[in-house]
Formats: C-alpha cells, sequence, structure tokens
C-alpha cells in the first residue's frame, strides 16, 4: 500500500510535471504581457496566530508555503486571453532567491513570449522548460521509494514492539 502511495505521489510531484514539459515543447510562442507578478504566502497546519501588536505575529505550528504567482495575457486568433503558469513544476519548490528572481525579472507590463496549446489556446506557460530537479530520469522515483520503504520498516519495527 505505502509503494502504491509513493509511486502516486512521485508521479504527481515528478512525472507529470514532466510529462507536461515535454508535450508543451509543441506548443506555438505567442506574445504576451505580463499583468501582476508576486510571491504568495500562505500558512496551513496546526495551531494559532496572535499579533503583537507591532506589525508581527506569533505563531505555534503550521508551516509557511510561499509559490509565485504570475498572470498574463495574450492574444490568440484575435480574443485575448489570460493565463498564470508559470512553470509545470510546483514553483513553491523553488528557493526563496529564485522565486525572487522570476518575480523580478517578470514585473507587470512586462512583454515576453508565452507557449500556448494549439488545442486548448486556454492552456498557456510562461517557462515550458524541464526544471533542473525534474530532469533527473527515474532518480528522484527511486529516492522518494526508498525513503517511504524505509519509513514504513520502522513504523513496522515499532508497531511490533508494542
Amino acid at each position: 500500500f505505502v509503494l502504491i502511495v509513493a509511486g502516486i505521489m512521485a508521479w504527481m510531484l515528478i512525472g507529470e510535471p514532466r510529462q507536461q514539459a515535454a508535450s508543451a515543447q509543441s506548443w506555438v510562442a505567442t506574445p504576451c504581457t505580463v499583468t501582476s507578478s508576486q510571491i504568495r504566502t500562505n500558512r496551513s497546519g496546526a495551531g494559532g496566530g496572535s499579533s503583537t501588536g507591532r506589525g508581527r505575529s506569533n505563531y505555534s505550528g503550521g508551516t509557511w508555503t510561499s509559490w509565485i504567482s504570475i498572470h498574463y495575457t495574450y492574444v490568440w486568433n484575435g480574443e485575448t486571453l489570460s493565463g498564470n503558469v508559470y512553470s509545470f513544476a510546483p514553483t513553491s519548490n523553488y528557493s526563496a532567491d529564485e522565486m525572487q528572481k522570476i518575480v523580478n525579472s517578470l514585473p507587470p507590463g512586462t512583454n515576453t513570449t508565452c507557449y500556448v496549446n494549439p488545442n486548448r489556446p486556454l492552456e498557456s506557460v510562461l517557462n515550458r522548460d524541464t526544471p533542473g530537479a525534474l530532469q533527473g530520469g527515474l532518480l528522484p522515483f527511486v529516492v522518494l521509494i526508498v525513503f517511504f520503504a524505509m519509513g514504513f520498516g520502522v513504523w513496522r519495527l515499532k508497531a511490533r514492539s508494542t
């Protein structure tokens, strides 16, 4: 069961973005204009927050997640369409410095190129390259499965000892 879940997670995190990036290589390069560009942050998980009254908050538990939020418009067959996909890889996997460089390079008003799926013109992406972390072939799958198998083994040992 654990290996099935690990395989599904690995596909969602690595396989699917690689497949999307590969299929986007045939998409049509189209001029587009960035309308907004920022790093967004969300807090999730256990624990509550309380304001200190000085513009800061104290939180116990939970996880902060940041991601790139870039919106752009492009014209396809005379119709103005909009997109918001920077890359097929989850942008939350980028470091804070990488995210900031991307956002700084695409401020609102920037004219750039997006890639549009000619079969589904509402599908577009700014960066159709496969991110370096996803170029490793099957290695990420193997590493993920090994870690899940190790976790499962530790869980089984603990379950037997109780």
